[in-house]
């Protein structure tokens, strides 16, 4: 995304269904492209920690090899294995677009 002066960020979203199941509650992190190499270092210590350190027997190749066997382009929606949330509107009626992101 674009701000008005052309400068490049990402908007990274998260639904979560309420408590009281009517609806979703949408938190949002901006990041800014001079915040782009620190998130991307810091994010990439948690993940190191998490594989070496807490869970260094578990094979995440098994997920690389799924992507690899069916080209690595999932649209969820069409597989059925969305969350609810992705396909269903918040309290607000906004529409969740999981094909808002392309990797």
């Amino acid at each position: 995304m674009t701000t008005k002066g052309n400068d490049y960020y990402l908007t990274l979203t998260e639904s979560t269904r309420r408590n009281d199941g009517i609806g979703y509650t949408r938190h949002q992190i901006f990041l800014y492209k001079e915040d782009f190499n620190r998130f991307a270092e810091g994010l990439q210590d948690v993940i190191n920690h998490v594989k070496n350190d807490l869970l260094p027997d578990f094979d995440y190749d098994q997920f690389a090899h799924r992507d690899q066997q069916d080209g690595g382009d999932h649209d969820y929606k069409a597989e059925g294995d969305s969350p609810d949330h992705k396909a269903e509107g918040d309290a607000s009626g906004h529409k969740e677009d999981s094909d808002q992101m392309n990797w």
